[in-house]
């Protein structure tokens, strides 16, 4: 009886306190999670204007789990040329003013645009309306080859300006929200952030490609180390637990 109260002692004072499992299936969900958000940035490797999300775990005191928390990778990716007119990068830290339907606001660096049947300047998609520097929807006139200066100005084919690019700078990126890691917004609260840019260099004929590195991403979806490394503490703990219930059990 003296061994069957020890070893209940043990594992009703020991075991509720030990978060060593908890801790560990939290590191395996992250690297769950983490895999699925690796595959992702994969996946959309050769999305024009796709911004690569990165997470990193932080451990919770008061709650003795891990905190996922996400950030988008805001550099530059690679600039493709196409030769189109209405193909355009920003050279800069920058985006591209559009709007839905509803007239909210969003910011891209898929520059990528087209004309509408209205001759309204739209993304690839034609889902969103580039705006101007006014914020107002940008209109060609018909029969027009454009050119975008190095400042953002369209002119019509006589050298007439059309408009100026709604082109933007985020004070603070990390206030960004993303819609699909190529398309952002700022809440309300977060306008002020925005920055009307003058010191800008459009370039007309590219367009921006992803910035996800592929291969240095499938290296990191290769190792497992981490994952491996939790699963067998789990099952050492839980190991233990059940050594110690056995031998409650024959005395």
């Amino acid at each position: 009886m003296k061994i069957i109260y020890i070893v209940i002692l043990t594992l009703s004072l020991v075991f509720p306190l030990d978060k060593t499992i908890d801790i560990s299936a939290s590191a395996m969900n992250f690297n769950e999670y983490l895999k699925m958000v690796q595959m992702e940035n994969i996946i959309n490797a050769k999305t024009p204007g796709y911004k690569e999300l990165v997470i990193s775990p932080i451990y919770d005191e008061s709650s003795k789990q891990i905190i996922i928390k996400g950030k988008t990778k805001f550099t530059i990716g690679p600039f493709i040329n196409t030769s189109k007119p209405l193909d355009l990068i920003i050279e800069d830290q920058g985006f591209f003013m559009v709007a839905d339907e509803e007239g909210s606001i969003y910011f891209t660096r898929d520059g990528r645009f087209e004309m509408n049947r209205n001759m309204e300047l739209t993304t690839v998609s034609g889902k969103f309306k580039v705006l101007s520097m006014e914020k107002n929807p940008i209109e060609i006139p018909e029969l027009t080859d454009i050119k975008v200066d190095s400042k953002g100005i369209i002119y019509s084919t006589g050298g007439g300006e059309i408009a100026r690019l709604g082109i933007v700078k985020i004070r603070d990126q990390k206030k960004l929200e993303s819609v699909n890691q190529v398309f952002f917004y700022l809440l309300p609260e977060d306008n002020d952030e925005l920055i009307e840019e003058e010191e800008i260099t459009i370039k007309q004929g590219y367009f921006e490609g992803s910035n996800v590195d592929y291969m240095q991403l499938l290296v990191k979806m290769a190792d497992t180390t981490k994952y491996t490394a939790n699963t067998q503490l789990i099952q050492a703990r839980l190991k233990m637990i059940d050594t110690m219930i056995d031998l409650a059990k024959q005395n």
